[in-house]
């Protein structure tokens, strides 16, 4: 499985999972803490305080874990029942 964070601009980053991994909350909450995030500072300075996330309801992103990870970024859910949107992070 591959994860891609891009913009209109082009990828920012993008994560190839392990094959023998399965994607749980804690290692998603890392890896938007460890590669997202530092990818978005690095690539797009700009956009470090305004990104929005979009991800759909799976368990590992609506998880305690990463909804306080992204309450922490000041992110704030739409309530959107098919997806998330968590705006200004």
């Amino acid at each position: 499985m591959v994860i891609v964070t891009y913009d209109v601009r082009g990828v920012i980053v993008f994560h190839f999972v392990p094959q023998v991994r399965t994607m749980i909350a804690q290692y998603y909450r890392d890896l938007l803490e460890r590669k997202v995030r530092r990818g978005v500072q690095d690539k797009r300075p700009d956009i470090v305080d305004s990104a929005i996330i979009l991800h759909d309801n799976a368990r590992p992103h609506k998880a305690e874990c990463v909804r306080q990870l992204l309450g922490r970024w000041d992110c704030a859910p739409t309530g959107d029942p098919i997806h998330t949107w968590w705006g200004k992070c």
